[in-house]
């Protein structure tokens, strides 16, 4: 029995995707502010992280996306910074497919914002979390350039952007199963275990 649970773990992993990755601030280091020199942020990355405040632009260039129209979603919380006052802080985003050259380039999805005043009922305009939705079209090719731009608070906000959903499965056997069908395999190993457990009882017998 002990030969079948180390086989099937052996299996169990060799089925499961590659983990995917969170860029941090905290880890990575300050974001870059130049608009023609992004930070770089590898094919793979599920998630990228940082803070930002009055003042501050974070600047990425995203590979390896599923290409196409598809929604990201990015977090916002003033959790962190709180103190048991009133808290504001917020800025616009700016996304493009191509190279930004200047700080008018791209897109604007809509302004984001957290307000929170703890004296009053938490609500949709009064709270220490927010999201923004960025609309990639039909035309977005994999690529995405994205600029944070922080213009305003009294405290830093943190932030996380999702790209779990435009992740492209890092085995190319993943992504074309009609090519090379994973699943038809799982008989064969099943019939191998099968075959390996009777030889060994034969041999107890035998012993």
């Amino acid at each position: 029995m002990a030969t079948l649970r180390i086989l099937v773990s052996l299996l169990t992993l060799a089925a499961s995707p590659v983990s995917a990755l969170t860029v941090s601030e905290l880890d990575a280091g300050e974001y870059s502010s130049i608009w023609t020199s992004p930070t770089l942020i590898a094919s793979g990355t599920s998630a990228i992280t940082g803070t930002g405040t009055a003042g501050d632009t974070d600047i990425f260039a995203v590979s390896g996306l599923a290409s196409g129209a598809q929604v990201l979603t990015l977090f916002l919380s003033g959790a962190d910074a709180f103190t048991g006052s009133y808290l504001n802080g917020g800025g616009s985003i700016r996304y493009s497919s191509t190279p930004f050259s200047y700080d008018w380039d791209g897109l604007d999805p809509g302004d984001f914002g957290i307000s929170y005043d703890p004296f009053q009922p938490v609500s949709a305009s009064n709270n220490l979390t927010a999201s923004q939705s960025i609309t990639l079209d039909s035309s977005f090719g994999g690529t995405l350039y994205l600029a944070m731009i922080f213009t305003y608070g009294n405290a830093p906000l943190s932030y996380g952007l999702d790209l779990s959903s435009a992740l492209l499965p890092g085995d190319p056997l993943v992504e074309t199963p009609s090519a090379v069908p994973l699943p038809a395999t799982a008989p064969l190993l099943l019939t191998g275990l099968a075959g390996l457990l009777l030889m060994r009882r034969r041999q107890g017998r035998v012993g």
